[in-house]
């Protein structure tokens, strides 16, 4: 989903700093949409259920920085 130019061109101009700020704290480089479904399944299992009112953020650490 973000494999595109515009990412590719963003990585090659951008400033250090700024770069630096779209990597993960986990040493992947983007989140598999199944982990966001598994998430998801875990919130509507019976595991789940006492978690309400929650934002729960699969980044992998990507808003830790």
């Amino acid at each position: 989903m973000i494999h595109n130019s515009m990412l590719e061109e963003y990585f090659t101009t951008a400033d250090e700093q700024d770069r630096l700020a779209l990597v993960n704290a986990i040493h992947v480089r983007a989140v598999e949409p199944v982990d966001i479904s598994n998430a998801m399944l875990w919130l509507c299992s019976e595991e789940g259920r006492y978690v309400t009112g929650s934002a729960i953020r699969v980044d992998a650490g990507a808003n830790l920085r």
